[in-house]
């Protein structure tokens, strides 16, 4: 009996081997590309219809992470209180994402996926609710070689959400004991000033000055780096919430009065001075900005 494989003309057996070769190919390069990606972390900060910082983690296959994000413009002032966007404070947020092999490469990496934000209780008692909802993002990992011959990384990433889009800048978290790391905030007190505009239809201005004393510590039961909650009173009211501290000494606060009013506010920490100025809006649609100075009666 003829063997009929050996009658197989020779181009018929290169064609098989390169489609295999080929296809083995593709499966080790997604497999390293998901190899290099066991977990890593990035400090973010967010632009768009909402401005913040927060941590994002890629695990294999999940992604997670935290925010504090406060408008960037609101509108409707004399309305009740109409934020746009309306999805601004605290959230946890999770997701799955992918490799987008094909338009990856081994300096530029694609990522694609989806997630969600839930607000939290840890960050303010009485309020909560809100989602955000990312139906879809696209992100980039770029990695560089340095003149040290050291790579960094930097991440670039586009969500669409309920609110519209929101873009992430991220650089990879530095080890706890690096110099670049964000200074540790736990157990210190602060004193801050609070004023507050609040212009009418008529473009009156009210304004109102506060001043406020409170302590940040480390939540005990959660893994939640570099964000705090906030504990304090003012005149004649007590606050609560929480103050993310990211790469770059950038500082995201949320923050409700006994009475209901929450602020959203981000700006800058200066380590050097201890002290940060940031600004943002509250719930009653005025304008805010909160100085804080770190007291020195505490122990390091």
């Amino acid at each position: 009996m003829t063997n009929r494989i050996n009658t197989w003309p020779l181009v018929t057996w290169t064609t098989i081997l390169i489609f295999c070769c080929v296809c083995i190919g593709y499966v080790v390069r997604a497999q390293d590309l998901v190899d290099k990606v066991k977990e890593d972390t990035w400090s973010v900060e967010i632009g768009g219809n909402v401005v913040g910082s927060g941590y994002i983690t890629f695990l294999p296959n999940t992604m997670t992470g935290y925010i504090i994000i406060k408008p960037n413009i609101i509108i409707n002032r004399t309305t009740g209180g109409i934020y746009s966007p309306a999805t601004v404070g605290f959230f946890l947020i999770g997701g799955k994402w992918a490799t987008d092999t094909d338009k990856s490469t081994d300096k530029s990496e694609r990522r694609t996926g989806f997630f969600t934000g839930s607000q939290d209780i840890i960050c303010v008692p009485t309020t909560g609710g809100l989602n955000l909802e990312a139906n879809s993002f696209s992100a980039t990992v770029k990695t560089k070689t340095t003149k040290t011959g050291s790579e960094s990384k930097k991440l670039s990433m586009t969500a669409q959400t309920n609110d519209g889009p929101m873009q992430f800048k991220g650089v990879e978290v530095p080890p706890p004991d690096d110099p670049k790391s964000p200074k540790s905030l736990d157990k210190t007190s602060w004193t801050a000033t609070v004023l507050k505009v609040l212009t009418d239809k008529k473009k009156h201005h009210y304004i109102a000055h506060s001043t406020e004393f409170f302590t940040l510590t480390t939540p005990s039961d959660l893994d939640l780096p570099n964000l705090y909650e906030l504990s304090g009173t003012g005149a004649d009211f007590e606050v609560a919430g929480c103050v993310l501290l990211s790469a770059g000494n950038k500082m995201a606060a949320q923050i409700e009065e006994s009475g209901g009013t929450v602020l959203y506010v981000r700006g800058k920490f200066n380590p050097k001075k201890d002290k940060a100025s940031l600004t943002g809006y509250d719930s009653d649609e005025a304008s805010v900005s909160i100085t804080m100075t770190k007291q020195n009666n505490e122990e390091e």
